[in-house]
């Protein structure tokens, strides 16, 4: 079973010198690459929640309903589950929050690490430009003949990774 979208961001904040550092937008764009990368060389996919097409590229959200009160600014701490809207809304944090944490096999953990040392340094707007080239599961998705905000499927991200693959091979 998967873990959240939640856990495997909590896993990129993990990695040194992230936090404080990474924006929403990064984060968003880091945890859809590894979901990603971990379909085409895993064959499995590395968060359950949807991904849609929005108009600043692929966002997972649930991820993205528990990280957007960040605004631009960036993430300074790992994310709990008392950072969704829900507890906004109606105001009541737990006194103990539960930070997500992430159960990964050591495939996905390299998965992981790959993509922090590949596109960790990377801001919000390069890893944006990334998602959003002519023939990404992003353009396919937002320009084709669904409406805005569809689901991306999970076999067109793996087509995409795997061919993204064979050109870096």
């Amino acid at each position: 079973m998967p873990d959240t979208a939640m856990a495997i961001a909590n896993e990129f904040l993990r990695k040194p010198g992230a936090l404080g550092r990474l924006t929403q937008m990064q984060l968003l764009k880091l945890t859809y690459i590894a979901h990603g990368w971990n379909l085409a060389v895993n064959g499995e996919p590395l968060v359950p929640e949807r991904v849609e097409a929005w108009n600043y590229g692929p966002v997972i959200p649930d991820l993205y309903n528990h990280i957007r009160f960040n605004g631009n600014d960036p993430i300074t701490r790992e994310i709990a589950d008392s950072d969704s809207s829900v507890y906004f809304f109606y105001g009541e944090k737990p006194a103990h929050p539960k930070f997500f944490k992430a159960i990964l096999s050591p495939q996905e953990k390299e998965v992981i690490d790959k993509v922090w040392n590949r596109y960790g340094k990377y801001s919000g707007f390069q890893l944006s430009q990334l998602t959003h080239k002519q023939g990404t599961p992003w353009f396919e998705t937002y320009f084709g003949p669904q409406i805005k905000n569809k689901i991306i499927p999970n076999d067109l991200i793996r087509k995409h990774y795997i061919e993204l693959a064979h050109r870096v091979a």
